[in-house]
């Protein structure tokens, strides 16, 4: 059975989960792992996490090593025009994450920074936590659809 729901990652999500094995960014990662939900990312963002760590968070390197290529696909990074079609929809320096969720296509795009992202068109914007809460709604309203069945 393939995942329903396509999400992309972004950078500061992934050094979230990596950093912090008990918290909802992790538990988004887990979900990702177990196949509940598709986990998508470029390799841009993965080289930005990876540098963030070492500078910042370097015990966590280790831990997002292993549980990177468990949890999330890689898409290409997006090229040029497809940066200059979502130039409208995130800020400059995010780009890159819209176009690359919109060229999958993903649901819902992951971040702590939803303030860089201005309503892209069919794509989901949310916090780990809103994600979190959703993805909580989506498996109530399915087990109630089989209920009914």
């Amino acid at each position: 059975m393939s995942p329903f729901l396509r999400v992309f990652f972004d950078a500061d999500v992934i050094i979230a989960g990596s950093a912090s094995p008990n918290g909802v960014s992790h538990a988004l990662l887990q979900v990702a792992e177990l196949g509940l939900i598709e986990g998508w990312t470029t390799p841009q963002v993965v080289d930005e996490v990876r540098r963030n760590l070492r500078q910042k968070l370097p015990h966590a390197v280790a831990v997002f090593e292993a549980l990177w290529p468990r949890c999330l696909q890689m898409s290409p990074d997006p090229d040029d025009a497809s940066l200059q079609r979502v130039s409208d929809y995130a800020h400059v320096k995010d780009r890159h994450v819209v176009a690359a969720a919109v060229q999958i296509p993903t649901h819902w795009l992951v971040t702590f920074n939803v303030r860089h992202f201005y309503a892209p068109p069919r794509l989901m914007v949310l916090r780990p936590q809103e994600a979190i809460q959703q993805l909580r709604t989506v498996i109530s309203e399915l087990a109630a659809s089989a209920e009914s069945d």
